[in-house]
């Protein structure tokens, strides 16, 4: 098994790249951007591109990271020189940048090439791309294909009653780019996760009032300006109104959905034998194996974890397993341990990719069913302390600044 095809190269494809070259893979990495980063690339286009093809980057304008660029590189590979620890977008992406020319590369990416088809042939996979400068197609056969498109491009809606009768604008944040159009507005957001927690400031200071609906109301004094208001669960609506668990309502102008992204894979053949649906992509051994085609593999489907241990974990796991150096249980067994995982995630009401409380453990396994370089414990410590500061002081957290003293240790200057 010599060839394979790496499909994106944001952060996880890059990784991918960069382990999979190592090991003496031949890898050719398919950019459907000009540039590498994916979702960290910027574009005022929201839904559809030029050529027709969906738009996969959520980027909005003057983002700044929610965790401190000490988290955000991964652990042999740190930031560029640049003051604070939390960072515009853009110095996110001159990381990505100078990771793809320090692993050199850059050689093995072709850009703007659109994946249209994956679908198993005798030779393992015949991957079909548009070039989108000629808008001419090529196929290509590979041994293994691993998947690192990213999911947080297609929208996910919760099913709210009366939804279709309401007259104000109805958005997603995938379409956020600027708080400008809620100007002087009356703004409902639904959604209090990390994105719904920023975009309701950011919106604050423009609007003139703005709801932030969660499904469990456990307001923070001082959280957030004083125009915002936290509501419980939003059940349903009319022509100008927002009705709430708690029997409360209130008129609003704007719904900014903060409500998540299904997974999708379009380009993936049936013959793949992987099933896609809203919140669950299987069977999928570790969150990355196609059990029924294990030359296929996933990087990213997994999520709410600290995100540069974990793609780097998997890209080192993904590159044992190919070249053959990760000891696999046989179908049956991974198919058991999937379903036990999964039963125990829908027993605690959890996401079936969600790694959050279990994360820890599960870079562990990574760690030693692929021989990678054990974690530095001071990634675990910082990350648990910094995500807790976001939900206590969203206003000023991002004036802190880290700086990591060796493998155990971090100081907060």
């Amino acid at each position: 098994m010599r060839r394979v095809a790496v499909l994106g190269a944001g952060p996880s494809g890059l990784t991918a790249a960069r382990y999979l070259k190592q090991a003496g893979f031949e890898v050719m990495v398919f950019e459907r951007y000009h540039h590498v980063g994916g979702t960290w690339n910027y574009t005022d286009e929201t839904w559809m591109s030029e050529d027709g093809r969906p738009v996969y980057s959520s980027m909005y304008q003057n983002l700044f990271v929610n965790l401190p660029k000490e988290l955000m590189a991964f652990p042999d590979f740190p930031f560029h020189d640049i003051e604070g620890s939390y960072v515009p977008s853009k110095e996110v992406l001159k990381y990505f940048d100078n990771f793809t020319d320090a692993f050199d590369l850059r050689k093995l990416i072709k850009l703007q090439h659109h994946v249209e088809n994956v679908r198993p042939c005798e030779s393992g996979w015949l991957v079909t791309v548009t070039d989108l400068t000629t808008m001419v197609e090529h196929s290509f056969e590979f041994d293994a294909v691993v998947v690192c498109t990213g999911q947080t491009w297609c929208p996910l809606y919760p099913d709210v009653e009366g939804r279709s009768f309401f007259r104000g604008r109805l958005t997603h944040a995938h379409e956020f780019r600027s708080p400008e159009p809620f100007r002087n507005k009356r703004v409902l957001i639904v959604g209090a996760g990390p994105s719904g927690h920023d975009m309701a400031l950011h919106i604050s200071y423009v609007s003139k009032e703005v709801f932030l609906s969660r499904k469990e109301l456990k307001p923070v004094e001082g959280l957030f300006p004083d125009n915002v208001t936290e509501k419980p669960l939003l059940t349903s609506l009319s022509e100008y109104t927002a009705h709430f668990s708690d029997g409360t309502s209130t008129d609003v102008d704007e719904i900014l959905y903060c409500t998540g992204y299904r997974y999708r894979f379009p380009f993936l053949s049936p013959e793949c034998g992987v099933t896609v649906d809203e919140k669950y992509v299987y069977p999928l051994y570790l969150h990355m194996l196609n059990i029924n085609k294990p030359t296929m593999l996933f990087i990213g489907v997994s999520y709410n974890a600290c995100y540069s241990i974990m793609f780097d974990l998997q890209a080192q796991w993904v590159t044992a397993v190919l070249a053959g150096r990760c000891t696999l249980p046989d179908a049956e067994t991974m198919r058991k341990e999937e379903a036990e995982y999964m039963e125990k995630q829908r027993a605690e009401a959890v996401h079936p990719h969600v790694l959050m409380n279990h994360q820890w453990e599960y870079f562990k396994k990574l760690e030693e069913m692929s021989g990678a370089k054990t974690m530095p414990p001071v990634y675990m410590k910082m990350f648990d302390d910094v995500a807790s500061d976001l939900v206590k002081d969203l206003q000023n957290f991002r004036k802190n600044n880290y700086m990591i003293i060796d493998n155990e240790n971090y100081k907060k200057i």
